[in-house]
């Protein structure tokens, strides 16, 4: 079955939780009914069908059924969400106007009659999970039978790059050697095929010039933009003007409404300083590159160099020429040794500060196993590691739960693209995480988000729900934002967060 057949399953799959519970319970308690025993029963016997049915559905020739009934279900569930926030508003209305008895009861309304309607059509739609369970021949997933209402957090492992040491090295080195008198602003490009880690490579050239301290420091300043298939002239030339500007002096680039202003404001920033810009991700824009580079080469210091990101040699070749020059070196960038890609899996899948060194070496066939069948990609090494390791860490207290589990990823068909393992990882969120990272997905790729504006935008469509009574809506929000950095479906700009 093709990867993408599977993607109405899984990105509808948030629904079949204990969001359905969740919300059973708030609209029960406001139309004044007892529903224990039904949720009760709820979470004892239809959640743990609802996640079991989800995952056998990928690659059953039942999908349709299976997705065709978690449309329903995301329906019903939005039907009595709204009927819910109708009834709280209508609450909140008559109260404001005096009207609310003193009871704090009212009478029974159409708002009422509404949410119970929908509540009754919700639990009977979720209650058709045990059919579809028998036609899949699913078993019920009993880890989910007593769901933890808690949100699940993860800690990223610190930063650590794996086998690209030389070629830091190498482009360090190139990036410091001085250029011939009077040369165009040389470009050093990193190449290679989607997901083989150019973008980490090149941050880790940026790291590592950006921690030279004073009279160490190489470039000042040391600047990141990112490009894509969307490439702008104007906006690159904004994000220069920002990153170029110390703390002291913020920038409103409202007035600059015209090359000739930006043009203008990036001289007065990086007037008679040596400076390094990466730009990451550069396709093809030969009509708009000389409108940055003549800019850029008018002020700047000899030494000035550029580094770029791209997946083809013709890319950077073309924005080079546009600068009146060759590109001095082009990086090929190869898949990883085999070691440093099975290193890379483990370094994610079983963190050194959660299991010990001697769990690790025991785990570590399975481990490279799973690595084998990832077709050398970082990113899917990331994700599925990731992924795999606050499950790992639930069955430390069993060895042989430990064993059965890597080998039962194992033995899944990573076969393909990236697209399998990044599926994999979505159906594997949290229900919350699921609503949000949906939510981003209605934006293109490259789109940067301030980080409070993604937590508002979350909070204006009701996906944010705080564990503790006591915790900010805002703050929740924070924390879900950090889950999907540190999971890598969401990576930091130099500023905002860059989607």
């Amino acid at each position: 079955m093709p990867v993408l057949e599977s993607i109405g399953v899984a990105a509808l799959g948030w629904v079949a939780s204990p969001l359905v519970k969740m919300l059973l319970d708030e609209g029960f308690a406001s139309l004044g009914i007892n529903a224990d025993k039904k949720l009760e029963e709820m979470e004892r016997n239809v959640l743990p069908v609802l996640k079991s049915v989800i995952e056998k559905a990928e690659d059953s020739p039942h999908r349709r059924k299976v997705e065709g009934w978690l449309q329903r279900l995301k329906d019903a569930y939005d039907g009595a969400e709204d009927a819910l926030d109708l009834l709280n508003y209508d609450r909140l209305k008559r109260k404001a106007a005096g009207a609310a008895r003193s009871s704090g009861r009212d009478i029974l309304s159409p708002q009422k009659i509404k949410l119970k309607r929908s509540l009754n059509k919700l639990e009977k739609i979720a209650g058709e999970a045990e059919k579809l369970r028998t036609l899949l021949g699913a078993q019920p997933d009993q880890t989910a039978a007593v769901p933890d209402r808690s949100r699940e957090t993860t800690s990223l492992p610190p930063p650590k790059v794996f086998g690209r040491d030389k070629n830091r090295e190498e482009i360090i080195r190139l990036l410091k050697t001085e250029p011939a008198a009077g040369a165009p602003i040389p470009i050093i490009a990193i190449v290679g095929r989607p997901g083989v880690g150019k973008t980490t490579l090149a941050q880790y050239v940026f790291d590592q010039l950006k921690g030279e301290l004073g009279d160490k420091q190489h470039f000042d300043p040391i600047m990141w933009v990112y490009a894509s298939r969307n490439f702008s002239a104007s906006e690159i030339m904004k994000e220069i003007i920002l990153q170029a500007s110390t703390a002291s002096e913020p920038q409103d680039l409202g007035n600059l409404n015209s090359l000739q202003a930006l043009q203008l404001k990036i001289s007065e920033k990086i007037n008679a300083k040596k400076f390094l810009l990466v730009i990451d991700d550069v396709w093809c824009h030969e009509n708009d590159w000389d409108t940055l580079f003549i800019c850029l080469s008018k002020c700047c210091l000899p030494g000035s160099k550029i580094l770029v990101t791209s997946q083809t040699d013709d890319a950077p070749t073309k924005i080079a020429a546009a600068n009146g020059a060759a590109v001095e070196y082009i990086c090929r960038l190869e898949d990883l040794a085999e070691n440093d890609f099975v290193d890379l899996f483990i370094h994610y899948a079983l963190p050194s500060g959660k299991f010990d060194s001697h769990l690790r070496e025991e785990l570590k066939e399975e481990c490279k196993t799973i690595a084998e069948k990832l077709y050398k990609d970082p990113t899917a090494a990331k994700m599925v590691g990731d992924t795999i390791a606050p499950q790992l860490a639930r069955r430390l207290g069993s060895q042989g739960n430990l064993h059965a589990y890597l080998r039962k990823i194992a033995d899944k068909d990573w076969s393909g693209d990236r697209t399998k393992a990044l599926m994999w990882g979505y159906q594997h969120l949290p229900a919350h995480l699921q609503r949000c990272l949906s939510y981003c997905s209605l934006y293109p790729r490259g789109h940067k988000f301030e980080a409070l504006e993604l937590v508002q935008l979350w909070m204006a469509q009701g996906f944010i729900k705080p564990d503790d009574p006591n915790e900010r809506v805002e703050d929740a929000g924070d924390g879900y934002l950090n889950e999907l950095v540190s999971r890598f479906y969401i990576q930091h700009s130099t500023s905002p967060l860059l989607l």
